[in-house]
C-alpha cells in the first residue's frame, strides 16, 4: 500500500498535469473564438465545419473535465476537492521538505482553498447546467429550445477562464507547500492554434496570388 505522503504527491502531480492540459485547451478555444471577430475569420471560413467542430470539441471537453475537477461527491475520488480534503486529513503525517510551512498550519491552508472554491459556486452551478443538460446528457428542454440555455446559464469563456485560473493558483501554491516545487503552470505549446491559422492564412494568400491563379486557369496547377 502506498504511503500517504507518496499518495498525496502522486495525486498532486496528476491534478497539476490535468489543469495544464485544461489551460492549453482553453487557450486554443479562446484564440479560435477570437478569430471569428477579426480578419482571421477568412481562414476559419475556408474550412468552417472543421473549425466549428474543433471549437465544439474543445468547449465540451473543457466543461466536462472542469466539472469533474471540482466535483465533491463520494464518487469523485480524483477531484481537486477530494484532494484538498485528503491533504487536510493527513496533516499530522505530512512532511514538507524545504518549505517554511508548519504541518499544523495545513488545515487552515486547506480551509482557505476550499473557501475559494465555494466562493466560485455560482460559476460552478452554471458549469453544471452545461455539463448535465447538454454535453454529458441530452435534456429535452434544451434540445427543443437550445437558446433557452443562454437564458438559464449563459455560457461564458470568462467562467471557464476563472475556474481554470483558480485551479492553477491552488495547485501552484500546493506544489510549493507540499513538494517545494515552484513551477509555471502554463501550456507547453501555447502557439499551436495561432501557428496553424497563420499557415492556412499564408496558403490562402498564396492560392489567390496572380501567378497561382494564372497557373490554375492554364491547367498547369490543380488545387
Amino acid at each position: 500500500m502506498q504511503n500517504p505522503q507518496k499518495q498525496i504527491e502522486s495525486f498532486l502531480t496528476r491534478l497539476t498535469y490535468q489543469v495544464i492540459d485544461l489551460a492549453s485547451k482553453l487557450e486554443m478555444l479562446e484564440y479560435l473564438q477570437g478569430c471569428i471577430h477579426n480578419e482571421r475569420v477568412e481562414v476559419l471560413n475556408a474550412t468552417p465545419a472543421f473549425f466549428r467542430n474543433t471549437m465544439d470539441a474543445l468547449q465540451g471537453d473543457i466543461i466536462i473535465k472542469l466539472h469533474k475537477l471540482y466535483a465533491g461527491g463520494k464518487h469523485a475520488k480524483r477531484s481537486l476537492i477530494n484532494f484538498l480534503r485528503l491533504v487536510g486529513q493527513q496533516e499530522p503525517t505530512l512532511t514538507l521538505p524545504g518549505t517554511e510551512l508548519n504541518p499544523s498550519h495545513v488545515p487552515l491552508l486547506i480551509d482557505r482553498h476550499l473557501a475559494r472554491v465555494e466562493a466560485a459556486r455560482p460559476v460552478l452551478d452554471r458549469l453544471a447546467v452545461h455539463r448535465d443538460k447538454v454535453w454529458a446528457h441530452d435534456d429535452k428542454k434544451y434540445s427543443d429550445e437550445p437558446f433557452k440555455l443562454h437564458e438559464d446559464a449563459p455560457p461564458s469563456l470568462k467562467d471557464l477562464r476563472e475556474l481554470v485560473a483558480l485551479a492553477q493558483d491552488i495547485l501552484l501554491q500546493l506544489n510549493g507547500n507540499i513538494r517545494n516545487i515552484h513551477m509555471v503552470m502554463q501550456p507547453p505549446q501555447p502557439d499551436d492554434a495561432s501557428r496553424l491559422v497563420g499557415m492556412l492564412g499564408r496558403y490562402l494568400r498564396w492560392a489567390k496570388s496572380a501567378v497561382v491563379q494564372e497557373l490554375i486557369h492554364s491547367g498547369q496547377l490543380d488545387l
